[in-house]
């Protein structure tokens, strides 16, 4: 009946809130073991991160128009990347200096997964003020507004696409750990789910990375959200 559709539904949505609050939890527990064991490591290679100038996002954002202004702070542009024009996402990153861009592409350089965001390049422009370029997903949603809204106004989520946003989130989440990366900042509006209800993990900003014999995090502190 569709009371009991209703009640499907929304226990799918309490379900998939509470295994998100489990990884939060499992991801904010893994900091003070691998703290203790991180190996050593080189600093990342920033090989495969192209460098933009300012007017070639223009160009491909129309002069930052309000047409191709996606969402989140977004614009959506073709650029010229290895050879071939790509649909990207562009967003602005604000940075207090140098190191701070550093310490984002080292992150953001050696990290390849389907669930988890691929950064195709940047563009400094001014000594505080960069822009990240990123894959552009078409027809994501965040996972925000799929727990609110549902996947439109007559399709809510059910248990097999609650499991597979889950055991996407889970993926990239260990895929990361595997690269010594702690994400910091697991939350619905982090994670856009596409059409295929795989989800991808964004916004780096809060991310560190363990360092090698010393056992210290990189970055100057440690922010989340829990």
């Amino acid at each position: 009946s569709s009371c009991e559709q209703v009640l499907e539904a929304k226990l799918c949505e309490r379900v998939l809130k509470a295994k998100l609050l489990f990884l939060i939890f499992l991801t904010s527990g893994m900091i003070r073991a691998r703290m203790a064991t991180s190996p050593s490591h080189a600093s990342a290679s920033l090989t495969g991160i192209a460098q933009f100038s300012l007017s070639q996002l223009e160009a491909a954002t129309n002069d930052f128009s309000e047409d191709s202004y996606v969402e989140r702070g977004y614009y959506k542009g073709v650029l010229l990347h290895n050879g071939l024009d790509v649909v990207a996402a562009i967003k602005k990153f604000p940075v207090s200096n140098d190191l701070e861009l550093q310490h984002e592409l080292n992150i953001r350089a050696k990290l390849e997964h389907r669930n988890i965001v691929k950064l195709l390049g940047y563009a400094k422009v001014e000594k505080r003020l960069c822009f990240l370029v990123e894959e552009y997903m078409s027809n994501a949603k965040s996972l925000e507004n799929i727990i609110i809204n549902g996947m439109s106004s007559t399709s809510r989520l059910d248990w097999p696409s609650c499991f597979k946003i889950i055991q996407g989130i889970a993926k990239g989440l260990h895929y990361l750990h595997k690269k010594w990366v702690l994400y910091m900042d697991l939350k619905p509006n982090n994670i856009l789910v596409r059409s295929d209800m795989d989800p991808v993990i964004i916004n780096f900003g809060s991310s560190v990375v363990l360092d090698g014999d010393d056992d210290t995090i990189s970055g100057d502190t440690l922010a989340g959200t829990l």
